[in-house]
């Protein structure tokens, strides 16, 4: 079974067992200020429906209830404890400090060899220029190995292109409603009926009808 350690505080990892409510519960109670800890124990709640013996209908209300958690915040403890169990195949280096440097590193959880080589990259930059590792300077590393975002210019234009579409609409509302009330509701039926007999003549017809039709229109 291979163990890392994280902030001097050693992690089994490869463990098949699901713990209890009791133990997952004192791993929190434990680590309030160990994020990977809280978001494992979170995750193997969650996972079992663990908190329905403690008499909670869902796991949102027992995060609020027991903890005083936003779901939202647990969720993020729960990604962290998913970021440094990716980490945790290099045994040489230490698991994000915080829960806010982990989040950086969550957009490349589907990638996790992308996830190692961009956290070596940041470690090694760090101690090289003897700084201390920040979530901007994972932030930052990450965005690099994403595809990139749709430039502003872009955005702007599609905004305009939906405006006009939105507008064009509009417009065509407007103008039907306006045929509507310059004309009676019999003459308006009596306007799509001769639509309907054009319709079915012209769509009917041979090529040499419609020729005929069509010199018709042009001299009217």
């Amino acid at each position: 079974m291979a163990m890392m350690v994280v902030n001097d505080v050693a992690v089994v990892r490869g463990h098949e067992g699901s713990p209890t409510l009791a133990e997952a519960e004192a791993t929190i109670e434990r680590g309030i200020s160990a994020y990977w800890a809280m978001g494992r124990a979170m995750k193997a709640i969650k996972d079992g429906k663990l908190y329905e013996e403690a008499g909670y209908p869902d796991f949102a209300t027992y995060c609020t209830g027991r903890w005083g958690y936003r779901q939202a915040q647990v969720y993020n403890l729960m990604a962290g404890a998913e970021v440094v169990r990716t980490l945790s195949t290099i045994v040489e280096s230490p698991a994000p400090a915080t829960e806010s440097q982990a989040r950086e590193l969550v957009p490349l959880r589907d990638q996790p060899d992308v996830m190692v080589e961009v956290w070596k990259g940041v470690t090694a930059e760090a101690q090289a220029e003897g700084r201390t590792i920040t979530a901007a300077m994972i932030k930052e590393a990450v965005e690099t190995r994403l595809p990139p975002k749709p430039s502003e210019a872009k955005r702007r234009q599609e905004v305009a292109a939906r405006k006009v579409r939105v507008d064009a609409r509009k417009a065509m509302g407007k103008t039907k409603a306006a045929v509507m009330d310059m004309y009676s509701p019999e003459v308006l039926a009596e306007g799509e009926r001769r639509f309907r007999e054009f319709t079915q003549l012209w769509f009917g017809a041979d090529e040499d009808t419609r020729w005929r039709i069509r010199q018709y229109v042009q001299r009217v």
